[in-house]
């Protein structure tokens, strides 16, 4: 087995996937984690911008503890590739903080302003 590891994770619309792999593609470690919609009101479907990034952390956490737990080096990860739900926005402030709710493309409170 190769010592050098590649780490990947997707930020989708029902859960947080985190898994690393090594050159021969073997999976070495893998954790997920639900996220969850809320619907404020009739068409509008939001998300929690500080969910997705507690649980990509509390993922790659887990899957550092199952390499230490199976004697492979987390030093030995060579790249993090992230990708995410299709489109969306969310506000941010100057610092980056999430002031928003993330509105995901599931959302249709603009859907008349789309057909005007």
């Amino acid at each position: 087995m190769s010592d050098k590891y590649y780490l990947g994770f997707d930020a989708g619309t029902q859960s947080v996937k985190v898994a690393v792999y090594d050159e021969d593609q073997h999976c070495l470690a893998m954790d997920t984690a639900k996220t969850h919609l809320a619907y404020p009101q009739p068409g509008w479907v939001q998300m929690d911008v500080d969910e997705y990034y507690r649980l990509i952390k509390q993922c790659m956490a887990s899957c550092s503890r199952q390499m230490e737990e199976k004697g492979w080096d987390v030093k030995n990860v060579r790249a993090i590739m992230g990708d995410g739900i299709i489109c969306g926005i969310a506000g941010i402030d100057a610092d980056g903080n999430a002031i928003t709710p993330y509105v995901n493309y599931l959302d249709s409170r603009t859907a008349d302003d789309v057909e005007a």
